[in-house]
């Protein structure tokens, strides 16, 4: 198994609670300050429906990352513990982004993991592509994201043959007050 294949892996165990026999290894949470990076839109929270917004306010942080407003119009916030993800359609586009504060080290103590190739937000980050899914994840203010963007042409669209569009996405998540 490469990094590549492990990352979204890992990411899915710990947003799905799974704990080791050590258990869970948290982050600190974000504290209030924005990030220099991260635009504050309060209107994508007033675009999010009732039930988002009541997901979004047991987010275990006090500011969490969205999609601009123009991507959110049907979209839907989960919540728990130590997790919040946000999925959307946009034109025929299918937007996710996942996030938690819980990492468990899950590879054999033998694997190396090269460093980072990229960066996102400021951030060491990683793509990974599945299925045509485009995918980077990192790391910002203590919690672990993984954004996805999987397009209705996977083989043909270019915002998921190419990774301009992913990364730009990223750079245009907005950091919003819970």
């Amino acid at each position: 198994m490469t990094w590549r294949h492990a990352v979204p892996l890992l990411l899915a165990l710990a947003l799905w609670g799974c704990e080791s026999d050590a258990g869970p290894a948290t982050a600190p949470l974000t504290s209030g300050a924005p990030t220099a990076t991260a635009p504050v839109d309060e209107l994508a929270l007033e675009v999010l429906d009732p039930a988002s917004r009541a997901a979004l306010a047991n987010a275990p942080v006090d500011r969490v990352l969205l999609f601009p407003a123009a991507f959110l119009s049907d979209a839907v916030v989960t919540s728990g513990p130590h997790f919040f993800a946000v999925s959307a359609r946009h034109e025929d586009l299918t937007l996710s982004i996942h996030a938690t504060d819980v990492v468990h080290g899950a590879l054999p103590a033998d694997v190396e993991i090269p460093p980072a190739e990229l960066e996102v937000r400021g951030a060491p980050a990683r793509e990974s592509m599945n299925d045509g899914i485009r995918g980077v994840t990192w790391t910002e203010a203590g919690m672990t994201y993984d954004l996805e963007v999987e397009c209705f042409e996977a083989l043909t669209d270019a915002r998921c043959t190419d990774d301009l569009f992913l990364r730009d996405l990223a750079e245009q998540l907005v950091e919003v007050s819970r």
